[in-house]
């Protein structure tokens, strides 16, 4: 009796993070396939390749636009509700989306119907997060956050390359393909029996959006953990960018190229696992600064090691260091805040991480114009040491053992 009760609270096999953790690989992989298609879609009937580049960036812009009232969402309707209607929802963009866009004349209102759709994969995230804090024991958070960080690292594996073989074998594939998984994904979404906090939903009232951006202000260790994310993503792209237009410049292949951030992918997937152990062994603080050690050091040999080679190994130190940064940092976030404000926390945190991140391809390309690859990719990766050197500071280096926090 007493293994079946662990059973039922570990997040490792309790039924309801397990359902949670497959509806989200299922939808989460059929909507990056179809995120990695669509442009090619669109420019294969439209024939635009300025309207194609369109579909990137408004798809980016809808989630910043809309990450706030949806971490009110999250806040005030039953969350596993609310996760189930992302996937419906999302299913039902695909759909739309597909039979809008294979006509030339019906493009626009595709794109938007794909908009759509990215809001309700952007909102999906934050109930996921939401959910392991009101369902998982404070003693196995460090153990959930890790399992989900392997899982996104997954998806971020396989999606593109998998939506771009089932394009190329019949351009319809990927969107019904990405119908019935976020259809796999409801179905496990209907079978959770989460019981949600009374006390963690709040009602809707005006400004309520705002709060979790007070809350941030407020907590100057949080607001610093925020803006170790956006100047992380920054520079982790940055170096990226520069790297692939700078090898595709010199002739370099584009599957040759790939081979950076599928290197990233494997490394980033396979340090989940060892993410459970670290989290359990050591403080988050000393977590953040090694792992932030680990990304700066390979985007160095990446930027200043003129072979792509070096790259690839560089990237692969990369993934190997974000995966355990993310699950501690990220996990110390979720595990601060209060229940109630966990929706609009984690939109207000998640724009601020990815506030800079659209101005990373402009930049590279402006850099690689002016310098060459090697200054172009080495400047972003000085920034990736300011960033470790900054994990330093009493802020992020006293945070102690993530069980040691609940709010």
């Amino acid at each position: 009796m007493m293994n079946e009760a662990r059973t039922a609270t570990t997040p490792g096999v309790g039924p309801d993070f397990l359902r949670l953790m497959y509806s989200q690989l299922a939808s989460r992989l059929g909507w990056t396939m179809l995120a990695f298609v669509l442009p090619l879609q669109v420019l294969d009937q439209s024939g635009s390749v300025a309207l194609a580049g369109l579909v990137g960036t408004a798809t980016l812009a809808a989630g910043l636009v809309t990450a706030l009232p949806s971490g009110v969402l999250v806040d005030s309707l039953p969350r596993v509700r609310l996760l189930r209607l992302s996937y419906f929802g999302m299913a039902g963009a695909a759909v739309a989306t597909l039979l809008l866009v294979n006509r030339w004349q019906l493009v626009l209102p595709g794109i938007a119907c794909a908009l759509l759709g990215s809001i309700a994969n952007n909102m999906s995230g934050p109930v996921t997060v939401a959910v392991i804090r009101e369902t998982v024991p404070r003693e196995e958070l460090g153990k959930a956050f890790s399992i989900e960080q392997g899982r996104s690292r997954l998806v971020s594996l396989l999606g593109a390359p998998i939506g771009g073989a089932l394009y190329g074998w019949w351009p319809a594939l990927p969107f019904l393909t990405c119908v019935a998984l976020q259809l796999i994904g409801l179905a496990l979404a209907w079978r959770m029996r989460v019981r949600p906090n009374s006390g963690g939903r709040t009602a809707l009232r005006p400004g309520h959006w705002a709060d979790g951006v007070k809350f941030l202000l407020q907590q100057r260790r949080l607001l610093f953990i925020g803006v170790l994310g956006a100047l992380a993503n920054f520079s982790l792209y940055g170096v990226l960018y520069a790297l692939t237009f700078g090898y595709r410049q010199q002739g370099t292949s584009a599957a040759a190229i790939s081979l950076i951030e599928v290197a990233a992918g494997v490394t980033g997937m396979l340090a989940a696992f060892g993410s459970v152990r670290l989290l359990e062994r050591l403080p988050v603080g000393r977590i953040a600064f090694l792992s932030a050690s680990l990304i700066a050091g390979g985007l160095c040999l990446a930027a200043f090691v003129p072979w792509l080679g070096a790259a690839v190994i560089g990237f692969a130190l990369c993934g190997a260091g974000l995966t355990p940064w993310n699950a501690a940092l990220f996990g110390f976030l979720a595990a601060s805040t209060p229940q109630e404000l966990q929706g609009r926390v984690q939109t207000a945190i998640g724009m601020l991480a990815g506030l800079l991140t659209p101005l990373t391809p402009l930049l590279a390309s402006a850099l690689l114009t002016a310098s060459g690859i090697g200054l172009a990719a080495g400047t972003f990766a000085i920034l990736a040491l300011a960033a470790a050197a900054s994990q330093l500071l009493p802020l992020v280096r006293r945070i102690g053992f993530l069980r040691d926090y609940q709010s």
